[in-house]
């Protein structure tokens, strides 16, 4: 048995060169590992080169790199398939972010596209936090309504003209979104027959010229209110501000959190506000509703 991980790794720098005969381009790139990693693991069984991947949504089929690497080793090496192996890839290493994704659609040549992630330039974010106290038999639950709103500005980093991608995916598939808003340089992004997908739409952006995308909605949650910069993983953050406002006094934040940079009264509640210039975190901004006891006397008791 072998074992050895297959580590994640960042791209410093790519540079794609001019076309050659063959119709690809050379490309020169530089890449830093990092301490996040798949594990694989290989041992010899009887029958033919067999993929595993427990607990991932990762094919296991020739459209795996895994394989892919394999098939073409064996080739080299002159075999006609790498027979006699069975590999298990244990996944670690996230397939794609959740959340609002910015991507840049890089036409390499006809029939190979790369595709790179592009930071959010600016993100300002509006939210209105409103308690409603509900009662259910003996107990009362925390529910609030939450109308939110945000700007968000990405900036297309190459000097040529690109195709920018805006993916959205819903916080809850559980949660109701009224009055909801979502559009690319004041665009509607166009429907999707399945909105547990979330929705994507793209746009062709200038040299250097920026895309806005707007996000707004009102609806309902209970106890604790949340926003993530990504859904696993670390977050570089540029120009950012998150203002919100409660109607209530009692704010706490749950461990793990980041607290507001700003805090100032308000009317019934507060004004809190989180302001980044750069910063580079795994963490997230969250409030709960502070419980406050109040001991009576139940009927009937003495």
């Amino acid at each position: 048995m072998w074992t050895a991980p297959a580590r994640a790794k960042i791209n410093l720098h790519l540079a794609v060169h001019a076309r050659r005969a063959d119709g690809y381009h050379a490309l020169t790139t530089v890449f830093q590992t990092i301490d996040l990693a798949d594990t694989l693991t290989i041992v010899e069984h009887d029958g033919p080169f067999t993929l595993r991947c427990p607990g991932s949504d990762a094919p296991e089929d020739d459209s795996n790199l895994v394989s892919r690497a394999a098939r073409a080793l064996a080739s080299e090496l002159g075999r006609p398939e790498p027979a006699g192996l069975l590999v298990t890839l244990h996944k670690q290493v996230p397939t794609q972010a959740e959340g609002t994704r910015v991507t840049v659609t890089k036409e390499v040549t006809k029939t190979v596209t790369d595709v790179a992630s592009v930071r959010l330039s600016q993100s300002r974010i509006q939210a209105d936090l409103q308690l409603t106290n509900r009662q259910k038999g003996l107990l009362w639950y925390d529910t609030y309504g939450v109308r939110f709103s945000a700007h968000y500005t990405a900036r297309n980093p190459d000097p040529v003209e690109r195709v920018i991608g805006v993916e959205l995916k819903f916080p809850s598939s559980d949660a109701i979104y009224d009055q909801f808003v979502f559009r690319v340089n004041g665009e509607s992004a166009p429907p999707a027959s399945d909105l547990t997908r979330g929705l994507v739409t793209r746009v062709r952006i200038p040299a250097g010229s920026a895309v806005s995308i707007d996000v707004a909605y009102v609806s309902r949650g209970m106890d604790d209110w949340e926003y993530a910069f990504v859904d696993t993983g670390v977050a570089e953050i540029s120009d950012f501000e998150l203002a919100l406002r409660t109607d209530f006094v009692g704010v706490d934040y749950p461990a793990g959190s980041m607290s507001p940079t700003l805090k100032q009264p308000a009317p019934n509640g507060w004004q809190l506000t989180w302001q980044f210039k750069d910063l580079v975190t795994g963490g997230y901004i969250s409030i709960e509703h502070k419980h406050i006891t109040i001991n009576r006397d139940l009927p009937g008791r003495r």
